[in-house]
């Protein structure tokens, strides 16, 4: 958006942002690799082109709530993820 020049809409969305919660119901599983390019890249993306602390703050959320993923006797991620799990 902020490279569009869509800054107004840029602002209404960093609201959404604020509400988001990185959860899924129990038996809920997301794709690791997609959340992380998708997601936790965006948010960090945002933050370098914007430096809204609130796109750093959920990034940092969001990467705490993925770490268990690398719980694994090989050190590799799981292919599914749910924070709650």
């Amino acid at each position: 958006m902020l490279l569009m020049g869509f800054d107004e809409e840029f602002k209404r969305a960093l609201e959404l942002v604020k509400t988001t919660r990185f959860t899924l119901e129990e038996g809920e599983y997301a794709p690791f690799f997609e959340t992380v390019i998708r997601y936790l890249g965006g948010l960090i993306s945002a933050y370098a082109l914007s430096k809204e602390p609130i796109l750093l703050e959920k990034a940092d959320e969001l990467a705490r709530v993925l770490s268990p993923a690398f719980n694994t006797g090989a050190g590799f991620p799981y292919f599914e993820v749910n924070p709650i799990s």
